[in-house]
C-alpha cells in the first residue's frame, strides 16, 4: 500500500500556499489541481487500471470507437457535478459519443443533474433502491418508476451545458421490466416540445416540519433532495423550526388527455435486442423525444429503470453516472437486476464512489461484508472492467469514523488487487469537511459539498487519471 502520509502533506502545502497567495474566500482549487503529479502516487494500485489505459489509446488510435466508464454511487453523485466534471474531461480529450445513461428523476419526483430533463402528463410511482418494498426490482438506475395510465407520455430531454458540441441522439437504449411488451413502446416528437408542460397543472406538496427534523430527513421521506428543498423554498442554509411549512415536491397532474395530433411519430430505421435492454436507432439526431406504450388496459404497464442516450456514428467516451440519495452498498447489493442491466453498458471502467451513508450508520463490520459482496458482484457479472474505488471524503456526523471505513477501501482495494482513489486522505482527513465549509465549497449540514466542491472532486480525479494514462503511453 502507498505511504498515504504523503496525501495528507501534499494537501497541507498546496491548501496553505493557495490561502497565502489569495484573500479569496474560497480555496484556490484550479492551482492545486494544475499542481498535482501522478508520480505522487494519489493513486494506490494504478496498475489495475491498465487494461482501461490500453482502451483509452486503441480508441486515440482508432482501433475502437467506444469507451464506457461507469460511476455507481450515491447522492453525492446522483446530483451530476462529479460526473460532469469527469465526462467533460474524458469526452474533450478522447472523444464525444454521446450523453450516457439518464433517468427521469423530475418524473420520479427527485432531484436531477441539470443537463437532463424529463417531464410527464401523469404521476408514476418510484422507488429507489434504499426503499424497502415488494412492487418492484430496482434496476440499473437505482431508481424505478412505473405506471399503468395508459395516456401516460414520458418526454426525456438533453441540453448541452458544457459546450460539447450537443448531446443529441440518434440511438436510444431502454432498460425496463417489460421484456415482450417492448414492441408496444412507441416514439414521438412534436413541433411543440413543451406539449406536456403546456396540457398540466402544477400541484404543490407541503410538509411542516416536526421538532428533531433536519432537512436531510425530510428529503428522505418525500424521496428527494436537501438541496432540493431548498431550492424550491429559497432557503439559503439549513436551518428550519418546528411548524415551518415547507414545500417538499411540486408535482404534475394532467388537465387533459393529450391527443396523438399533438405528436410525430418517430419510426426506428433498426432495433435490437441486447441481453438485458432494447437499442432503438433514428435517421435524424434528437434533442427531446416522447415514450407512450401503444396498448391500453392492463398491458399498458411502462416500467423503466433507465436509457443510454447516443450517437451511433461517433467514436469516443460514453460516461454513464450511477447515484442515488442515501444509498448504500447494501442497498446495491439486494437488486441483482442492477447488475445485470449494468452488463449490457459493456464498462470498461467502474468507479464506485459509495461509502459515506454507512459512516454515519456506524457499522463497520457491516460495511465491510458488503463492500466484499459488491465486488464480487461486479466481478461475477462484468469480469473484464476494471474497478476503481474512492474513498469517501470526511463529514462531520461521522466524527472519527470516516477513517476507519476509508482504511476498509484501501484494504479491499489491496486484497482484491483493485486501483483506489483517497479522496479522504488527500484532503486532509478528519477535520477537512469543516475547512472546506468554511472556505465556502461545503454545505452546513454536515455531510455534502457544494456544486463548486463536487467539480472540483471530478476535476482533481480526471487529472490523476490522465496523468497515469500519459505516463504509460507518453
Amino acid at each position: 500500500m502507498k505511504n498515504n502520509k504523503i496525501f495528507a502533506f501534499l494537501f497541507v502545502f498546496f491548501w496553505s500556499l493557495s490561502i497565502s497567495q489569495s484573500q479569496a474566500q474560497t480555496i484556490n482549487f484550479e492551482a492545486f489541481i494544475n499542481s498535482l503529479d501522478s508520480n505522487f502516487h494519489f493513486l494506490q494500485n494504478d496498475s489495475a487500471l491498465l487494461p482501461f489505459f490500453q482502451k483509452l489509446k486503441d480508441l486515440e488510435d482508432g482501433k475502437i470507437s467506444r469507451v464506457n466508464i461507469l460511476q455507481i454511487g450515491d447522492s453525492h453523485t446522483q446530483a451530476g457535478w462529479t460526473a460532469q466534471e469527469l465526462r467533460v474531461g474524458f469526452q474533450t480529450r478522447f472523444g464525444n459519443a454521446g450523453r450516457g445513461l439518464i433517468f427521469p428523476y423530475q418524473v420520479a419526483g427527485s432531484n436531477s443533474p441539470s443537463d437532463i430533463y424529463s417531464k410527464s402528463n401523469v404521476k408514476w410511482q418510484s422507488y429507489r433502491n434504499i426503499h424497502t418494498q415488494e412492487d418492484w426490482e430496482v434496476g440499473l438506475a437505482g431508481f424505478v418508476i412505473a405506471s399503468k395510465e395508459s395516456e401516460a407520455f414520458l418526454k426525456l430531454a438533453v441540453n448541452d451545458k458544457n459546450n460539447m458540441g450537443g448531446y443529441g441522439f440518434d440511438r436510444i437504449t431502454l432498460f425496463g421490466g417489460m421484456e415482450n411488451q417492448l414492441a408496444d413502446i412507441q416514439f414521438y416528437t412534436s413541433q411543440n416540445r413543451d406539449v406536456i408542460e403546456e396540457n398540466v397543472k402544477e400541484e404543490t406538496i407541503y410538509y411542516t416540519v416536526k421538532s428533531g427534523d433536519n432537512l436531510s430527513v425530510i428529503a428522505s421521506k418525500h424521496n428527494t433532495s436537501a438541496s432540493a428543498i431548498q431550492q424550491l423554498n429559497g432557503l439559503k442554509g439549513t436551518t428550519i423550526h418546528p411548524n415551518q411549512k415547507l414545500i417538499v415536491s411540486k408535482s404534475k397532474i394532467s388537465d387533459a388527455k393529450l391527443s396523438l395530433s399533438n405528436f410525430t411519430e418517430l419510426i426506428p430505421i433498426s432495433s435490437h435486442q441486447n441481453r438485458y435492454s432494447w437499442s432503438f436507432e433514428f435517421d435524424k439526431k434528437q434533442s427531446f423525444i416522447f415514450l407512450h406504450k401503444a396498448f391500453a388496459g392492463t398491458n399498458s404497464l411502462q416500467k423503466w429503470d433507465g436509457f443510454v442516450l447516443e450517437e451511433k456514428d461517433k467514436s469516443g467516451v460514453l460516461f454513464h453516472s450511477v447515484g442515488v440519495n442515501g444509498a448504500r452498498f447494501q442497498d446495491y447489493n439486494k437488486n441483482a437486476l442492477f447488475f445485470n442491466q449494468a452488463q449490457d453498458l459493456k464498462p470498461d471502467l467502474i468507479i464506485v464512489s459509495l461509502g459515506t451513508n454507512e459512516t454515519i450508520d456506524g457499522k463497520l463490520d457491516y460495511f465491510s461484508e458488503n463492500v466484499i459482496l459488491f465486488i464480487e458482484n461486479l466481478k461475477n457479472t462484468m469480469p473484464n472492467a476494471c474497478i476503481l474505488l474512492t474513498t469517501p471524503t470526511d463529514n462531520t456526523r461521522a466524527g472519527s469514523k470516516v477513517e476507519e471505513f476509508a482504511w476498509v477501501l484501501l484494504q479491499q482495494a489491496t486484497d482484491k488487487k483493485l486501483a483506489c482513489f483517497d479522496y479522504y486522505h488527500l484532503y486532509g482527513g478528519e477535520g477537512s469537511f469543516e475547512a472546506l465549509r468554511k472556505k465556502g465549497l461545503a454545505q452546513a449540514d454536515k455531510v455534502h459539498l457544494k456544486a463548486d466542491g463536487y467539480r472540483y472532486q471530478g476535476k482533481i480525479l480526471f487529472k490523476i487519471l490522465l496523468g497515469y494514462y500519459e505516463q504509460y503511453y507518453e
